[in-house]
């Protein structure tokens, strides 16, 4: 059954109708996402998400009610997987809501079992980071599958000042100037060894040798390339990410992406060659960066069982939690488990925070 078909076996069977929404819509999406949220993002920033994604178009998919008024949104942004050594198709649910006053009546799941059915007809994968209220409604549906939650590794870099923050919420009492010494830190770099932290201000690789060296570790992960990583971690309007490339002995091994959110330096992305000895020292060097941004704690937010967590845990990365979930559709745990020959598990992929555009 195409998209197509359930809009219009919906329609039929219940007051809502279904359809895409084009770009020229895009205010009038961005009015309903701040008003059911309660958020202020900017259009701008929606523009940013849903039209400058360089892996390609965005699917919104969205209810309307007998009025003609929207009572719900459910889009799908553009991703690609580097799957088995292959480039795969992808999307990533983000930023769904329903009017309050239509919830609990079928709008959300249809959305999502709309959008699944589109995704298999393109051939293209399907993940998402479903919060608690949302999780039973992909489990209920058949085209999806939870490969269990995110597990987060936390550093902390000054307990005293961590638990101030805790007890008081107070990220600019427990900061500490941590502006100026981040301006500070960014023209400098770090050093351990033969491996060095060196930031910069755009991407000028697609890095392929790391993209082949991970994929022989794990099966699937997100790709990058540099197109995308411009757009992700220097176009966002509003929001500063802060990357550093990982350099041994002059030749790259891969980069690190922070973003500083109420004193807390979180790892966002962490993308090496599945190497011990860099790893350790890039998973010190960060804390030193941190340190220097004047962060009171280190969070790195990853799927289970990754060779980065284990990496960075021997590098002191101590304390643990349990994470929002994954999701991903059962169509890529079905054919990756043919292609290893046998099941599909949350160690064959890699997901870190810099995944999730909501951010």
């Amino acid at each position: 059954m195409t998209g197509h078909d359930l809009a219009r076996g919906a329609a039929q069977a219940s007051p809502y109708s279904f359809r895409r929404l084009s770009p020229v819509e895009l205010p009038r999406l961005n009015e309903f996402h701040n008003r059911c949220r309660g958020t202020s993002r900017s259009v701008e920033e929606a523009e940013w998400l849903y039209e400058r994604n360089p892996y390609g178009e965005t699917i919104i998919l969205a209810a309307f009610d007998r009025d003609s008024e929207l009572v719900g949104i459910r889009p799908a942004v553009a991703w690609r997987f580097f799957r088995m050594g292959e480039e795969r198709p992808a999307y990533q649910f983000v930023d769904a809501a329903v009017a309050p006053e239509h919830r609990g009546r079928g709008v959300f799941r249809h959305l999502v079992t709309m959008v699944c059915a589109l995704a298999e007809e393109a051939e293209a994968s399907l993940f998402s980071f479903p919060n608690e209220s949302s999780l039973s409604i992909y489990l209920g549906v058949p085209a999806l599958h939870c490969l269990g939650p995110c597990e987060v590794q936390a550093k902390i870099l000054s307990w005293s000042r961590y638990m101030r923050y805790r007890l008081t919420r107070d990220a600019e009492d427990a900061g500490h100037g941590a502006v100026a010494a981040e301006t500070a830190q960014l023209a400098t770099g770090l050093r351990e060894r033969d491996v060095s932290l060196e930031p910069i201000r755009a991407f000028e690789s697609d890095f392929e040798e790391i993209h082949h060296d991970l994929g022989r570790r794990v099966a699937s992960f997100t790709l990058r390339r540099r197109e995308f990583l411009n757009w992700r971690y220097f176009g966002r309007p509003h929001t500063r990410y802060h990357v550093a490339l990982i350099r041994q002995s002059g030749r790259t091994r891969g980069y690190l992406v922070v973003r500083v959110r109420d004193a807390i330096a979180h790892l966002v992305d962490v993308f090496l060659a599945p190497d011990w000895e860099v790893a350790l020292a890039a998973s010190r060097l960060v804390t030193r960066w941190a340190g220097a941004m004047g962060a009171i704690a280190i969070y790195f937010t990853a799927s289970p069982g990754n060779f980065f967590h284990h990496a960075f845990r021997r590098g002191r990365l101590v304390l643990k939690r349990r994470s929002q979930p994954v999701v991903i559709d059962t169509s890529t745990l079905n054919s990756l488990a043919s292609r290893l020959r046998r099941r599909a598990g949350p160690g064959d992929f890699y997901f870190v925070m810099g995944d999730n555009d909501v951010l």
